[in-house]
């Protein structure tokens, strides 16, 4: 097996290789999945290609370049999909048709005359405005705008864009999916993309591409990146909206300290019973 190819030294054959498996890598995951229900949702081959072919299409067109609720729904089901679930439909469905019109028409009118990094962190924060929605979703309707321009924040091209060969730093790093780890996954795609000639959309598809062929044990990688999807923190369904610099984020409601008073033994000399407390809840980031 070979070694995952480092981002700051893969070469523009193998770069383009890799690239070359993309559509063969997300309908192998897309055959994987349940089979949609008829007349229903879209399988993750269908919705792929409709988010990377027709969509952007659908929005220019639009006066002024805005999505629909279908479509940030379509969205949605694209991305956790092509990731890991996240209970995240019921929050972006209680987002109303206009209020979703008017925040991505809103994020959309910063990258109609400019894309760079502060162009389109502001364009994130603005889509971030929605329940449900934080800076790996808002990446999603972003790129639908401009595809060439902006890497959808997967966890697989986040990864292997600031890949090390160490535990911890190749595929089983952990992401806080917050908009810092965007900014930094913008301005290492960028520089990676301008060595190779490439878009940043493209090499985010090559590092899905070796982020699947990691975990299905086609690539070498570390002892513990077969382990990544176990690794990953578990988003708790339960939560309340908090606000911050970069969006709204969807936060666990941490759990009250329950004191349960241990049996006492019966040697008169054992000590006094002690004080258990559970641990709070982690926090849950909306992606």
């Amino acid at each position: 097996m070979s070694a995952t190819p480092l981002p700051s030294v893969i070469t523009k054959n193998a770069f383009i290789d890799c690239r070359s498996r993309y559509e063969s890598t997300i309908k192998a995951l897309s055959a994987s999945q349940s089979l949609p229900a008829a007349g229903h949702h879209r399988s993750l081959d269908q919705l792929d290609r409709w988010r990377r072919f027709e969509l952007p299409a659908n929005i220019t067109a639009r006066n002024p370049p805005h999505l629909t609720k279908q479509d940030l729904c379509d969205l949605l089901q694209c991305k956790l999909k092509r990731g890991k679930f996240r209970p995240l439909k019921t929050l972006v469905e209680s987002n109303d048709a206009k209020t979703i019109e008017k925040a991505t028409s809103a994020g959309l009118s910063k990258l109609v005359t400019g894309s760079t990094q502060k162009d389109l962190l502001a364009a994130l924060k603005e889509v971030s405005t929605l329940r449900g929605v934080g800076p790996a979703t808002a990446s999603y309707v972003l790129a639908a705008f401009r595809p060439s321009d902006v890497p959808v924040f997967s966890d697989e091209g986040y990864r292997w864009s600031v890949y090390e060969n160490k535990p911890g730093r190749g595929w089983d790093r952990k992401l806080k999916y917050d908009a810092k780890e965007y900014a930094e996954y913008l301005s290492q795609t960028k520089k990676i993309a301008e060595r190779l000639g490439v878009t940043t959309e493209e090499v985010e598809q090559v590092g899905f591409v070796l982020g699947r062929e990691a975990v299905s044990g086609s690539a070498s990688v570390d002892k513990t990146a077969l382990e990544t999807d176990k690794a990953e923190e578990k988003v708790s369904t339960a939560g309340k909206r908090t606000r911050d610099s970069a969006g709204t984020k969807e936060e666990a409601v941490p759990k009250k300290r329950v004191a349960v008073n241990e049996p006492k033994h019966r040697n008169t000399e054992a000590s006094p019973s002690r004080r258990i407390l559970r641990p709070r809840s982690s926090k849950q980031a909306r992606s």
